[in-house]
């Protein structure tokens, strides 16, 4: 259980910062980059640290063994991740789309810029 635990507030957090910086640097441009780029970034990371910690528990005891359950690991997630994303991406547009607080704040922000 820490290992999960471990591997996903460290993937998350990484994950929610790499999305926070690239968005500040691109703007509204680049949802699905922010993405792939973000979800890669956080499964990659969060796959380590639960592999690392919970190969012990489980008998890997070879950089060999270990390496091969990670690499399984960060493939499996990440195409799943990747497989989900064109449903996120509609999720997210819509939700931009309907909620009148985001359109507020982002017509503020385009008055300041622009």
């Amino acid at each position: 259980m820490l290992a999960g635990l471990a591997g996903f507030l460290v993937g998350q957090s990484l994950n929610s910062f790499v999305v926070t910086r690239m968005k500040r640097r691109m703007g509204e441009r680049g949802l699905i980059a922010r993405l792939f780029t973000s979800s890669g970034l956080g499964e990659l990371v969060d796959t380590i640290i639960f592999c690392s910690i919970a190969s012990v528990a489980i008998g890997i005891t070879t950089i060999e063994q270990w390496a091969e359950y990670t690499i399984l690991g960060v493939l499996y997630k990440v195409l799943v991740q990747y497989a989900m994303i064109p449903v996120t991406s509609a999720v997210i547009r819509w939700m931009k789309r309907t909620d009148a607080s985001y359109q507020r704040r982002l017509a503020e922000v385009q008055r300041t810029d622009g």
